[in-house]
C-alpha cells in the first residue's frame, strides 16, 4: 500500500514539473501584458501557432519577420491587430481571422510572400494602409460588408490576385490600393463607391471593371497601363482626371458620360487601339494629349462645347482620314493633330480663329482645309510637310492671304 501512495505520489510531482514547464515554456513563447489580453511579442519557433486564448490584441510587430510559423489561429475574442503585427513572415501561409476582429492596422501583414486567402471577418470596421502590401501569393480576399474604406495600397504588388468584389459597404477605394497586381482581371465596384484614389489600379492586369453609378470623377492614373478592353463611364461621372487611362493599349471602346465635362491630360495617351471617340456635347474642356498616340483611331466626333483644342490632343492619331471641327471652337493649339499620317480632309467651321504652330504638321495625306473667314491667325509653320495641302477658304480672307505668302495651293469657296 505504501508503495502505491509513494508511486501516486511521483506520478503527481511528474505531472506538476511537466504542467509547469509547459507553462515556462508557453511564457516564453508569448509575451503577454494587460492581464495578459495583448500579445506583445512571439519568440516561439512553432510551425503552427495557436495564440491563447483571452487575448484581445495582437500588438505592433508581435510576429514580425518570425521565420517558423506556416500558420497561426488567432483566438476568438480578438479585437485588434496591430502595425507589422504579421509583418514580413516569409513562411506564413494561413491566418484565421476570427469574428470580433474591429481593427487591422497599417502593413499588419505586409511582405508576407506564401499568405495565399483571407477572408476578412463581418466584424472589421477598419482595414489599414498597405495591410497585404507585397503578399504575393495572396489569390484570394473575401471582403466583408462593415469595411467602408480600403485604404491606400492595402492590396498594392499582390501578384496573384485574380479577381476582386467590393462589397455595399465601402464608399472610397484609396490610392494605389490595387496597383501592380499583375493577375487581377476583373473588378466589380459596387454602387457605394463614391471614390477611387489617384492610381487605384496601375500595373494591374484589369481587363474588365464595373463601376460604380455614384463616381463623379476618374482620377488621376486609376486605370494607368491596364489592359482594359471597353470601358463604359456610368452618368455621374463628370471629370476624367490626367493620365486616367494612358498607355491602355487594348483599349478599344469608351462610352463616355453625357455629363462629362473636363477630360484630363494625357487622359487616353498611347491608347493605340482605340479605334473611335464620340465626345458628347458636356464635354468643355480636353487636355493636352490627351488623345495623342492614339494609333487606330479613325473616327473623331467632338464636342460642340469646347473652345480650344489643347496642344498635342490628337497627335500621331495615325489613321484619323478626316476631321470636323464643330463652330464653338476658337482655338486650335499646337500641334493638336501634328502626325496624323494619313488625315485627308479637315473642315474648320466659322467661329475657329486661330490655328496654332505645327497644329498639322507632318499630316503627309492632309489634301484639303477649310478655313472660315473668323481666322485671323494662322503659325507660320502650322502646316509643315503638308506639301499635298489646298486652303479652301473665302476669296479675299486672311486664310488666302496666308496660303500666297506660304505658297500653298488656295481655292476660294463658293
Amino acid at each position: 500500500m505504501k508503495n502505491k501512495v509513494l508511486l501516486l505520489i511521483g506520478i503527481a510531482s511528474l505531472l506538476i514539473t511537466a504542467t509547469a514547464l509547459i507553462l515556462a515554456a508557453r511564457g516564453r513563447q508569448y509575451m503577454l501584458e494587460n492581464n495578459n489580453t495583448a500579445l506583445r511579442s512571439y519568440r516561439g519557433k512553432q510551425n503552427d501557432v495557436v495564440v491563447p486564448q483571452g487575448v484581445k490584441e495582437i500588438g505592433d510587430q508581435a510576429f514580425s519577420h518570425r521565420e517558423t510559423p506556416e500558420s497561426v489561429a488567432l483566438p476568438q475574442g480578438l479585437k485588434k491587430i496591430g502595425r507589422l503585427a504579421f509583418h514580413g513572415c516569409p513562411n506564413l501561409k494561413s491566418i484565421e481571422i476570427p469574428e470580433g476582429v474591429a481593427s487591422i492596422e497599417i502593413m499588419a501583414f505586409a511582405e508576407c510572400p506564401k499568405l495565399e486567402s483571407v477572408v476578412l471577418p463581418q466584424s472589421l470596421v477598419k482595414l489599414g494602409s498597405k495591410a497585404f502590401f507585397k503578399c504575393d501569393s495572396l489569390a484570394s480576399v473575401v471582403f466583408p460588408e462593415s469595411v467602408d474604406e480600403i485604404e491606400s495600397e492595402t492590396f498594392s504588388e499582390c501578384r496573384s490576385l485574380q479577381s476582386i468584389v467590393i462589397p455595399n459597404s465601402v464608399k472610397i477605394i484609396g490610392e494605389k490600393a490595387f496597383s501592380l497586381c499583375g493577375k487581377l482581371r476583373s473588378v466589380e465596384i459596387s454602387d457605394s463607391v463614391e471614390e477611387i484614389g489617384e492610381y487605384a489600379f496601375f500595373y494591374s492586369g484589369v481587363t474588365s471593371v464595373s463601376l460604380s453609378k455614384n463616381l463623379s470623377v476618374i482620377r488621376r492614373g486609376v486605370f494607368l497601363e491596364c489592359p482594359l478592353g471597353t470601358v463604359e463611364l456610368p452618368e455621374s461621372v463628370k471629370e476624367i482626371e490626367p493620365r486616367a487611362f494612358e498607355n491602355c493599349r487594348v483599349l478599344k471602346k469608351v462610352v463616355f458620360s453625357k455629363n462629362c465635362a473636363k477630360i484630363g491630360e494625357n487622359a487616353f495617351n498611347n491608347c493605340n487601339s482605340l479605334e473611335a471617340v464620340v465626345l458628347p456635347n458636356s464635354v468643355e474642356e480636353i487636355g493636352e494629349g490627351a488623345f495623342r498616340g492614339c494609333y487606330q483611331l479613325t473616327s473623331l466626333v467632338l464636342s460642340k462645347g469646347i473652345k480650344k483644342i489643347e496642344k498635342e490632343t490628337f497627335s500621331i492619331c495615325q489613321t484619323l482620314t478626316s476631321v470636323d471641327v464643330p463652330e464653338n471652337v476658337e482655338t486650335i493649339g499646337d500641334g493638336a493633330f501634328s502626325d496624323c499620317l494619313q488625315l485627308k480632309s479637315v473642315i474648320l467651321s466659322e467661329g475657329v480663329q486661330e490655328i496654332g504652330k505645327g497644329a498639322f504638321s507632318n499630316c503627309k495625306s492632309l489634301e484639303s482645309i477649310v478655313i472660315p473667314d473668323s481666322v485671323k491667325t494662322i503659325d507660320k509653320d502650322a502646316f509643315v510637310n503638308c506639301n499635298s495641302l489646298t486652303i479652301r477658304a473665302p476669296k479675299g480672307s486672311y486664310a488666302e492671304q496666308y496660303a500666297l505668302e506660304n505658297e500653298i495651293n488656295f481655292e476660294p469657296l463658293e
